[in-house]
């Protein structure tokens, strides 16, 4: 599997010192790894479909240094979030807004970023209460 991603560390630093360091990566079956400014994507057939482009100091009118372009003709289609995602309140800052991460099926805290150790078992609720049972016999 390849997986891109952006540097956030080169963002910083680039904003910060005026460097133009590349900022997206590409990961190949979790081992090779380069960094670069922009990136196509292409099908089978060698035709692309987008654009992955990193501008440090010509960032788009809404402030956005990284963004995808499609071609004509792709399209966009959201992934909605399920309902039963929403819990309580975080044990790191207290937040009730969490998210269920598409790959690793763990939970996080969209407001501070902890991800909780979570083997996923059951329902999302379930290891909720699993996990705070833990963390409070661990914190007693």
């Amino acid at each position: 599997m390849t997986i891109i991603h952006v540097a956030q560390d080169a963002i910083r630093k680039n904003t910060k010192h005026g460097t133009n360091d590349p900022a997206i990566i590409i990961r190949e079956n979790s081992r090779k790894s380069a960094r670069h400014h922009e990136v196509e994507l292409r099908d089978e057939t060698g035709r692309v479909l987008g654009v992955f482009r990193y501008r440090p100091h010509d960032p788009l009118s809404c402030g956005a240094r990284v963004w995808l372009e499609l071609s004509e003709g792709i399209s966009a289609t959201p992934i909605a979030e399920p309902q039963e995602d929403k819990i309580s309140c975080c044990a790191e800052c207290g937040s009730g807004d969490y998210g269920l991460c598409t790959i690793s099926n763990r939970v996080y805290c969209r407001e501070c970023g902890f991800w909780m150790p979570v083997n996923w078992t059951g329902s999302l609720d379930q290891s909720i209460a699993d996990w705070n049972a833990r963390w409070e016999k661990a914190n007693a």
